[in-house]
C-alpha cells in the first residue's frame, strides 16, 4: 500500500505542480525585501583582561576548580645521540646496534638509571612539576602517555628519547604562572560576555526589550551605525545565519546578530521595504 502511495505521490509531482500566486508573491517579498537596520558593537561594552580585580580572579578560580585541575608530572628522560652514546658525530651502524640493545633491555630494568648504567657519557635528565602549556611542546608525547609509568623509547628524528613518568600529580596550576592566568582571564573575559549577551536576549526574547533599552545601551551616540539590507542573501556585513534570522522578523523587532568574525550586535529592524513581483 505505502508503495502505490508513493508511486502516486510521485506520479502527480512529475506531472508539475502549479504554486499558488499569493506563495510566489510572499517568497519574492522575502528574497527581495530591504531593511533598514540600526545596530551597535557590543564589543564596547564587555570588560577588558586588565580591568578583573585579583578578588575576581580568585573567586573564579575557587568557583571552577573541578574545570581547571591539570595533571602535573614528574619524569626522568635523556635525549641520546651518536655523540652522547658512542662518542660519534653521525649515525652509524654500531650506534643503531646500541639502540636496539637498549630497546631490548627496556622490560628488564625499573628504571633509566640502572638501564643506562653502562653508558659513562649519558646524563640523565629530571623534570619536574611539568604540565603541559602548547600542543607544539617537544614533551606533549610524554604528557599524552603520562599514565604508564613504564620506561619509553621515541625515535624522534633527530635523536631517541628515552623517558620514565615519575608521579603525577592533580592541582591548581599556581596564578603565579603567567599562562594560567591568561588562560583564567580569557574565560573570565568568555563568560561576561555571555552573561551579557544572555541578559539582553532574555529580555528581547520576552519582549520587554524597549527603544528606551535600546537607547541607554550607549551614551555615545556615534557608537550606532546604520545599514541597508539588500535582499536576504546580503551578508556582507552580518553572517548569513543572522541575516536570514532578520529577514523573518517584522519591522521594529530588537535582536542580537554576529558577524563572520564572531563580534556580536545588538539591532533594531527600523523599517521594512518591500517590493512586489
Amino acid at each position: 500500500k505505502n508503495r502505490e502511495l508513493e508511486k502516486k505521490l510521485f506520479f502527480l509531482l512529475n506531472g508539475g505542480i502549479n504554486i499558488p500566486e499569493f506563495v510566489v508573491k510572499k517568497y519574492y517579498k522575502y528574497e527581495n525585501s530591504k531593511i533598514d537596520l540600526r545596530f551597535i558593537n557590543l564589543d564596547n561594552f564587555y570588560k577588558k583582561k586588565g580591568q578583573f580585580t585579583d578578588i575576581e580572579i580568585t573567586n573564579y578560580i575557587q568557583n571552577n576548580s573541578d574545570k581547571l585541575q591539570r595533571d602535573f608530572i614528574d619524569f626522568d628522560y635523556i635525549k641520546i645521540t651518536p655523540k652522547n652514546l658512542i662518542g660519534a658525530d653521525e649515525y652509524n651502524e654500531t650506534f643503531f646496534s646500541e639502540i636496539d640493545n637498549i630497546e631490548n633491555n627496556i622490560s628488564n630494568f625499573s628504571d633509566l638509571k640502572n638501564l643506562l648504567n653502562s653508558y659513562e657519557n649519558i646524563n640523565i635528565e629530571k623534570k619536574t612539576n611539568y604540565t603541559l602549556l602548547d600542543n607544539e611542546d617537544h614533551f606533549k608525547e610524554i604528557y599524552d602517555n603520562r599514565f604508564n609509568n613504564d620506561i619509553q623509547i621515541i625515535d624522534k628524528n633527530d635523536y631517541i628519547l628515552l623517558y620514565q613518568v615519575k608521579n603525577i600529580e592533580n592541582k591548581i596550576p599556581e596564578i603565579t604562572d603567567k599562562n594560567f592566568k591568561d588562560l583564567i582571564l580569557t574565560s573570565i573575559v568568555e563568560k561576561e560576555k555571555f552573561d551579557f549577551n544572555k541578559k539582553i536576549f532574555e529580555k528581547i526574547n520576552a519582549n520587554e526589550f524597549s527603544d528606551s533599552d535600546f537607547e541607554k545601551i550607549s551614551s555615545d551616540k556615534s557608537l550606532f551605525k546604520n545599514i541597508e539590507l539588500n535582499s536576504v542573501k546580503d551578508n556582507n556585513f552580518f553572517d548569513i545565519n543572522s541575516v536570514e534570522y532578520m529577514y523573518s522578523l517584522p519591522e521594529k523587532s530588537f535582536l542580537l546578530a554576529s558577524d563572520e568574525k564572531g563580534k556580536i550586535y545588538l539591532a533594531k529592524i527600523d523599517k521594512i521595504k518591500t517590493k512586489n513581483i
